[in-house]
């Protein structure tokens, strides 16, 4: 499984602490590159969680608004003081990215 860096703590490392740059000039570059894959390999990684992909799902109705509910965790969106649908770009239950293709069910 992938593991995930902070890249932007791995640039400060590698220029300011695990580097002495001025002695570097004199060492091969297949040195310094197998020294940098070492250095990358011994970085903390960060805690991730995958992103959910899902969709905004309308039901229809003839008499009333149309509703609708999340693929991902069949909630619905929240309502604004109109009592319409914010259908945002994500789902405000599950955190679910809404970057599918709407759909009628």
């Amino acid at each position: 499984m992938p593991r995930l860096i902070d890249a932007d703590a791995l640039i400060v490392e590698i220029k300011t602490c695990l580097w002495d740059w001025e002695s570097v000039n004199g060492i091969m570059a297949k040195t310094v590159l197998n020294q940098t894959i070492t250095d990358i390999g011994n970085m903390p990684t960060i805690d991730a969680v995958p992103v959910k992909h899902g969709k905004w799902v309308v039901v229809p109705d003839e008499v009333f608004a149309d509703s609708y509910f999340c693929s991902v965790c069949r909630n619905e969106p929240i309502v604004d003081l109109y009592g319409e649908y914010c259908l945002s770009n994500y789902c405000p239950n599950c955190g679910a990215k809404m970057d599918k293709e709407m759909c009628n069910e």
